[in-house]
């Protein structure tokens, strides 16, 4: 959380400003793509981080662990589904 605390805290639109000045028409599409990808992805990671450890405490997750499920399969199986359509989203943006 270090690493995304301090990704949300540097200032991302005048760094994109800079950056666009130092790579104007020298660069590809998915090079502005990457750099717009490193300065965009912190938001995202902390509310599904914030959103699996909400889901984490409920009922269902003790009942999966009680019955033996391992670890991976219950962030697969019960942790992922309700993640997922918010990052696809988060993704898209």
């Amino acid at each position: 959380m270090l690493v995304t605390d301090s990704f949300i805290v540097i200032p991302s639109f005048p760094i994109l400003i800079v950056l666009g000045v130092l790579v104007r028409g020298r660069t590809s599409l998915l090079i502005v793509g990457l750099i717009l990808g490193i300065f965009g992805w912190a938001w995202n990671a902390r509310t599904v981080r914030s959103m699996a450890l909400s889901i984490r405490e409920r009922e269902f997750i003790s009942t999966a662990r009680f019955s033996g499920t391992s670890t991976l399969g219950i962030i697969l199986k019960e942790v992922f589904p309700y993640v997922y359509a918010y990052m696809v989203v988060g993704f898209i943006n």
